[in-house]
């Protein structure tokens, strides 16, 4: 699974604060979730990255880029709770 965190420059906060505090709650809540779905094991821990997918392009552009991977597997034959 991925999750990408896009953000730009607001009058709050610069774009690589914002996209880094969002990066990190989303890691944050990874780790044994199995987002309400039997059929989901929950995520390991150690499957869990985040990347800062920073390049000159994208800084051009006025964006932060972070990219956030996990595994997650699926079971077939479980419903939902």
């Amino acid at each position: 699974m991925a999750a990408y965190v896009i953000c730009s420059d607001t009058s709050d906060a610069p774009r690589h604060k914002s996209a880094l505090a969002i990066t990190e709650a989303i890691v944050e809540l990874l780790p044994f979730n199995r987002f309400g779905e039997n059929n989901l094991k929950p995520v390991s821990p150690a499957s869990i990255s985040a990347e800062n997918l920073y390049s000159g392009e994208i800084d051009r552009k006025g964006i932060a880029l972070w990219g956030i991977s996990w595994e997650q597997i699926i079971r077939k034959g479980m419903g939902r709770n």
